[in-house]
């Protein structure tokens, strides 16, 4: 949760909605007016961080 709390807002959001709820990428597109692509990076990202927080990079 630490982690999570480091990510900027919209890659909490993000990683939070594809992690958490299971939402699909056209689903989160939707509701954030924001394309699949964007999603996508978003959550990479978010992801990447996580990893690098977790191994103590």
């Amino acid at each position: 949760q630490k982690a999570i709390a480091l990510l900027p807002q919209k890659q909490q959001l993000v990683f939070n909605m594809k992690y958490f709820q299971e939402m699909k990428y056209k689903d989160m597109s939707d509701i954030l007016d924001t394309s699949q692509g964007a999603l996508k990076a978003s959550y990479h990202l978010a992801v990447k961080k996580i990893e690098d927080y977790l191994k103590g990079n």
